[in-house]
């Protein structure tokens, strides 16, 4: 079940649960996203909660979509395959 926009403030600050309902998946995928090595997620410590911009998750998105679209294209350009169409 999606959330409904009601469900989700508008504006300000969304909890690591809110985060995760925004960005459509589970609450420990956002914990392996923060800790990602190359392009951690953007979050701001308040105390012991995580809190999160809904700008900043939406650019974050747009950047691993480029990051896994350049993947491919790199791995496709180096496929075996597309070297002996080239022949």
């Amino acid at each position: 079940m999606s959330p409904s926009p009601a469900t989700l403030p508008s504006d300000g600050l969304l909890t690591r649960r809110e985060a995760a309902r925004f960005l459509r998946v589970g609450v420990d995928a956002i914990a392996m996203y923060i800790r990602h090595r190359e392009d951690p997620l953007p979050f701001l410590q308040m105390g012991r909660r995580q809190l999160f911009e809904r700008d900043a998750l939406v650019r974050y998105c747009r950047r691993a979509a480029e990051r896994a679209i350049a993947r491919e294209n790199k791995r496709r350009s180096r496929s075996p395959a597309t070297a002996r169409a080239a022949r």
